[in-house]
């Protein structure tokens, strides 16, 4: 007897303005408060993992721009970029192409806009399968708004690599949920067009459908779909 009222709690809850006392055992508390925290803690150990090395990035940029001859060697600005997340790499390369005006340095820039290009599609690329690999994990609200916001800048390598993760994780319920919550979110819908058009058209068919979250994001998605 004493052993279950231990694993009994009372928490006040106020239902209509009025304070009532819900019964709850202690383990499903328990078990809700060490999921809030591996939530939190995934989250930010995701965020520290794509913004982890900007500070010592952008150290290391401004030590290049103190040289005079910096417009002049665009591969050591290549490097900086695909150490940077996405967005600090944006960053960097619109502060380089300030700091190199193009009457000073016309071949040399042109040099660096096609490394940057390059540099600045594979951080996005790479940004978007870590940020996948998370749809499946306790960080997934985190990632889903993240690649939300990473479509809305890079949409084709972004769509390829969603495509790409569906067609290998088809009965997969939380990562193929995360990517639909990703295409119903999209700003200005999304492009419905090759290979994520095709697994788009496979999970229509999905068993996974017969749940109701699943259903109402694919519906989302459905509505939000560009063609």
């Amino acid at each position: 007897m004493l052993k279950e009222i231990a694993e009994v709690v009372l928490i006040p809850i106020a239902i209509a303005g009025v304070v009532v006392r819900a019964t709850f055992k202690a383990t499903d508390i328990q078990k809700e408060s060490a999921e809030k925290i591996a939530e939190i803690q995934e989250t930010r150990a995701l965020e520290q993992h794509i913004q982890g090395k900007d500070v010592d990035v952008t150290e290391q940029f401004f030590a290049l721009l103190d040289k005079p001859d910096i417009c002049r060697h665009p591969g050591r600005v290549k490097i900086l970029l695909r150490m940077a997340s996405f967005d600090h790499s944006e960053r960097i390369n619109r502060q380089y192409l300030e700091e190199c005006p193009r009457k000073e340095a016309s071949s040399e820039r042109k040099e660096h806009e096609k490394l940057a290009d390059k540099a600045i599609d594979k951080v996005a690329r790479d940004q978007a399968r870590k940020l996948i690999s998370a749809l499946e994990g306790s960080a997934r609200s985190s990632a889903r708004t993240q690649l939300t916001d990473l479509y809305a800048k890079r949409p084709e390598i972004v769509s390829q690599e969603l495509a790409r993760a569906v067609s290998k994780n088809y009965d997969n319920y939380r990562l193929t949920l995360g990517v639909l919550v990703v295409l119903g979110s999209a700003p200005d819908s999304w492009l419905a067009e090759g290979d994520l058009k095709a697994q788009f058209q496979n999970l229509q068919n999905s068993p996974l459908k017969q749940d109701s979250t699943f259903s109402k994001w694919l519906k989302r998605a459905n509505e939000n779909m560009k063609t």
